[in-house]
């Protein structure tokens, strides 16, 4: 990352060469901050709420576990589920 050179720098210089770093540091933060900017409204992906399923369909998928859960048990209540003796 760009910023780790200007996070190294030594108390050493005088306060011109630190506003001088501060405002490269700013000038940085700005042009990531655009590019996040236009990243974002190219972004395929978008912040509507997601949209819920038919009426129909939860219905039917009701239906159909209560189908299956029925099919379990009658598979699991056979005469082949007591172990002969």
């Amino acid at each position: 990352m760009k910023l780790a050179p200007f996070l190294l720098t030594s108390n050493a210089f005088c306060a011109d060469a630190n506003q001088v770093t501060l405002d490269q540091i700013l000038a940085e933060i700005s042009a990531l901050n655009e590019k996040s900017l236009l990243l974002k409204a190219a972004s395929p992906i978008t912040r509507s709420t997601p949209k819920s399923p038919p009426k129909g369909s939860k219905d039917k998928w009701f239906e159909n576990l209560r189908i299956e859960l029925r099919k379990a048990d009658v598979r699991a209540s056979g005469p082949w589920t007591v172990p002969k003796i």
